[in-house]
């Protein structure tokens, strides 16, 4: 009995010994997946961003279903394995997805259909003789911002078999041991806006000729065309005119607002080039929930590798009130000039466009000149002088929108590519353009194209009984047809009781314009103030049931990186419980952080709700369910987390599992010898 009762402890004491490694092994293990299909890699992607994924076997890409892009980076260990792209077929790649491999058996990618990488798509072949992508004879290699590297003696960064023509993108192949070469080619080549690069005698082997078109190549490629260019600011008259975005709009809906950089050679007859890129925002001023002008930095999100170099730009950001006439734009015709509303004007009982070419002294309105004429969308006007800049505004009556707008300012002439000038070509005198900011004449319009936040938003504890008005309208040019201002605003003038402000930490807005924002928002209103913000669903705040004079004051207040405190006031009373609203931060993970574990803990009850990161925007965003206080928790990873998680305990759990072999093996021979001597 106390041999059975000794075998059964030692049984329990292994169990539990057992249960210590397991856990440590399955979490390491959890994150680790193979496949050896198209269809398997396809889902594991679509499931499980993130994860380490190992090829077991060659992939044939017979399919033209493109790669989902991830939503975190992911690493992708080819081995010795390839994935092959037919003819007719073709790889859509796009990053963060890091793929790497030995390509010494064979390339880690060989194309004969098509391969397409974007967004920081990286190729790492390590070995020797090793090549990163094989083109075959009709292979097509498109690639923007993605990056190839090889290292070892005698390694190609990407081979072209003899084939017709091939233009490069925005690539960096970087080569690295004796005798390795960047691109190896066969055929013609177009480089353009690439960075190629090979610590040995040649970053481009090729014995066809070669155009480099803004291109870093390092060592220097003998005898090819070389193109050099330089970058202007993006989307003509974006500085003077700014970018519009609705009152409400979310922050990552900006985020997505692309813009083209124009590449321009002082050569003749080099055709200009474009290139599109999105930006990280220095927004911390711009209240996406209060309609106002606002600056705003936007930096190019180019790699440190990139060619040339997109300088960063300061624009003005207008968040339009849905109840007001905007001008969004004014565009250089050919003899004209067109100009763009942000909204289109429904049922309205009169549009009149003026026009000032005497910085607002005078006013006439644009159906004077001959072949002008307006609509619902925009208007175009013809009779403009050269060399001339111009005021623009809208008054509408009826319908819902209408007011007075914004006052745009265009000045008529093509601008100079080059930045010198006047915006006219670089062939005329130069002359004194309007200031950004301009004192509002007595009695005459415009407001200054750009209002720094600070002046049209006091931060909290100053004086706002300054000549700095609250808000700034243009006014009425005299003489013209102007209709009465009962007509033109009655919202403004019905709500002139309720208090509307925007400061560092509060917005606060009357039920009429909450019910503008319902409108135009049927899913959830965004309150925003210093990156951080919150959408509210619209139905609860529908259920407020405000009246027009009511008020719905949020404030928003950053205690800290990591910490922020939100409440929620109507007609004065505070709402504690929320339904399910989406909070979003500024964060940048601390050395060591496992931003998979990160969690947002209200301070007053210590609930925890489960944050998801954006790396490419460095942004934390968590469900919350309650007003109060808030704090990031991260969760740091060790050194020893690290080596543990790596090894996976597998030795470990041999080692057990031998001993406890062992152990019953001596125990079960024990018994029987005992049995024997009995008997």
């Amino acid at each position: 009995m106390k041999r059975r009762t000794l075998f059964l402890v030692w049984v329990l004491c292994w169990l539990l010994v057992s249960c210590c490694f397991f856990p440590a092994s399955a979490q390491a293990a959890s994150s680790q997946y193979e496949c050896s299909t198209a269809e398997e890699l396809h889902q594991i992607l679509l499931t499980h961003p993130g994860s380490a994924i190992s090829l077991t076997d060659d992939i044939i890409w017979d399919t033209c279903t493109p790669l989902p892009q991830v939503s975190a980076p992911t690493k992708i260990n080819m081995g010795d394995f390839s994935i092959l792209i037919p003819e007719d077929y073709e790889l859509y790649i796009q990053g963060p997805v890091h793929f790497e491999g030995s390509g010494t058996v064979r390339p880690l990618f060989v194309v004969e259909g098509s391969l397409s990488m974007e967004q920081q798509v990286e190729i790492t072949a390590r070995g020797n003789s090793a090549t990163a992508i094989f083109i075959g004879e009709n292979g097509y290699w498109y690639s923007d911002l993605s990056s190839v590297f090889v290292d070892g003696p005698n390694s190609t960064g990407v081979y072209f078999e003899s084939g017709p023509l091939s233009e490069v993108t925005a690539s960096r192949v970087q080569a690295e041991g004796n005798g390795s070469v960047g691109i190896d080619s066969h055929r013609p080549l177009q480089l353009v806006l690439c960075n190629i690069s090979s610590e040995d005698r040649q970053a481009v082997n090729t014995s066809e000729p070669v155009r480099l078109d803004q291109c870093l190549v390092t060592p220097a490629l003998q005898d090819a065309e070389v193109i050099s260019r330089s970058s202007v600011m993006p989307e003509e008259r974006i500085q003077e005119r700014g970018l519009c975005f609705p009152q409400g709009v979310s922050r990552e809906e900006v985020y997505k607002t692309a813009l083209s950089y124009r590449l321009v050679c002082r050569e003749e007859d080099v055709y200009d080039l474009s290139y599109l890129t999105e930006f990280l925002w220095e927004d911390s001023l711009v209240d996406y929930s209060f309609p106002g002008t606002y600056l705003a930095t936007l930096t190019p999100q180019v790699p440190d590798w990139f060619p040339v170099v997109l300088p960063s730009l300061e624009i003005p950001v207008h968040i339009v009130d849905p109840g007001r006439p905007f001008l969004r734009a004014a565009y250089q015709l050919t003899d004209s000039v067109g100009i763009q509303f942000f909204t289109e004007l429904t049922e309205a009982a009169e549009i009149h466009m003026y026009y000032s070419a005497d910085n607002g002294t005078s006013w006439n309105d644009i159906l004077e000149l001959p072949g002008s004429y307006i609509d619902c969308y925009g208007a175009q006007v013809y009779g403009l002088n050269e060399d001339q800049s111009y005021l623009f505004c809208l008054t509408v009556t009826g319908g819902p929108i209408e007011g007075i707008s914004n006052v745009l300012p265009f000045t008529f002439g093509e601008p100079d590519p080059f930045g010198g000038g006047d915006n006219d070509g670089g062939d005329r005198t130069e002359q004194e353009l309007p200031p950004v900011s301009q004192d509002i004449p007595e009695m005459t319009v415009p407001s200054p194209p750009v209002t720094p936040p600070q002046a049209v938003y006091p931060p909290e504890g100053t004086d706002n009984t300054s000549d700095t008005p609250d808000s700034v309208e243009p006014s009425v040019p005299a003489g013209t047809k102007t209709p009465p201002a009962e007509s033109i605003s009655p919202k403004e003038e019905k709500n002139s009781q309720v208090k509307e402000e925007s400061t560092d930490s509060i917005t606060a807005i009357s039920g009429a314009r909450l019910r503008q924002l319902l409108e135009i928002n049927p899913n959830s209103v965004l309150f925003e103030k210093n990156g951080i913000s919150v959408e509210i669903p619209s139905s609860f705040l529908s259920s407020l049931a405000l009246s027009d004079e009511g008020l719905l004051e949020i404030l928003l207040r950053k205690t800290d990186d990591f910490s922020f405190q939100l409440s929620v006031t109507a007609d004065g009373k505070e709402i504690v419980t929320l339904p399910e609203a989406s909070v979003s931060l500024p964060y940048t993970p601390s050395q060591g952080t496992d931003y998979s574990l990160l969690a947002l803990v209200h301070v007053g009850t210590g609930s925890e709700e489960p944050v998801t990161y954006s790396d490419k925007h460095r942004i934390a965003s968590a469900k919350i369910y309650e007003t109060g206080s808030f704090t990031l928790r991260e969760y740091y990873v060790t050194e020893t987390e690290k080596a543990v998680s790596a090894a996976i305990n597998l030795p470990v759990l041999l080692f057990v599992f031998l001993l406890s072999a062992v152990v019953i093996a001596l125990l079960i021979l024990f018994r029987r010898r005992k049995m024997h001597e009995t008997l």
